[in-house]
Parts: C-alpha cells; sequence; structure tokens
C-alpha cells in the first residue's frame, strides 16, 4: 500500500472535496489483476470489496491475454469499468 485515506482526512482536506465519488459518497477505486491465473477470482473479490473498475495489468494491450481476459471477464460480471494494459508501440495503438 502506497497511502491512505482516512474519513478525518477528507473531513481536513479541502482539496479532497472535488475528487471523483461513488453513488454513496466514497472515494472511487480502481484496482489491477492480472491476465493468467487466478485472475478471475482476484476480479471477483474486487468486485465483492466494491471496486468501481478494474485494470489488466499487462505490459502489452494488444495481446491475445488481454483481449481474452477482456472477453472473460466482460461474460462474467458484465458492466463493469476495465482499462485494459499498455500500448507500447503505434502499431498497438491501431
Amino acid at each position: 500500500m502506497v497511502g491512505l485515506i482516512t474519513a478525518k482526512d477528507l473531513s481536513k482536506d479541502r482539496s479532497l472535496a472535488r475528487a471523483t465519488r461513488d453513488g454513496k459518497g466514497r472515494l472511487r477505486v480502481v484496482a489491477a489483476v492480472g491476465v493468467v491465473g487466478d485472475f478471475q477470482e482476484r476480479a471477483e473479490a474486487l468486485i465483492d470489496a466494491d471496486a468501481d473498475g478494474l485494470v489488466l495489468d499487462i505490459a502489452h494491450g494488444d495481446s491475445v491475454l488481454m483481449l481474452s481476459a477482456v472477453h472473460q471477464l466482460r461474460e462474467r460480471f458484465g458492466d463493469i469499468s476495465l482499462l485494459g494494459g499498455n500500448v507500447a508501440t503505434a502499431e498497438a495503438a491501431e
């Protein structure tokens, strides 16, 4: 863990007053999972803990593994916000 923001911090720090929040007023949280192994179970645990979205942590976002993981997560979890991998080349961006 790099940092932690508590309820007391939120009440004292006015710079967080305009932070992105969910429907319950909580700060939005996006968490990362890999694309192999138990990534679906990890994703499920994060979603059950009220994560607002998932980042697929992979070096090459245009890989078959990343595309497969996106399809699997969409099929299992529906419309959760997903951010897929990194794009390292112009070719990958296309």
